[in-house]
């Protein structure tokens, strides 16, 4: 194994342990109830409703 196979598969392992441990965190933030979980819904609409748009403007509908 070459060195930089074995570099991305530690990165591969590694990082992947960690994404799911932040977004096992991340839903029980969610989950909960108070200001943190208020402000990630929030940001998570806005997020959605602005990729929407994006979207909709690169596929206009036909009239």
């Amino acid at each position: 194994m070459k060195v930089r196979q074995l570099s991305d598969a530690i990165h591969d392992e590694v990082g992947n342990k960690v994404m799911g441990q932040i977004s096992d965190s991340l839903w029980e933030i969610i989950r909960s109830k108070g200001s943190t979980r208020t402000e990630i819904t929030e940001t998570v609409v806005s997020h959605r409703n602005n990729n929407k748009s994006k979207l909709a403007s690169c596929f206009p509908q036909p009239s």
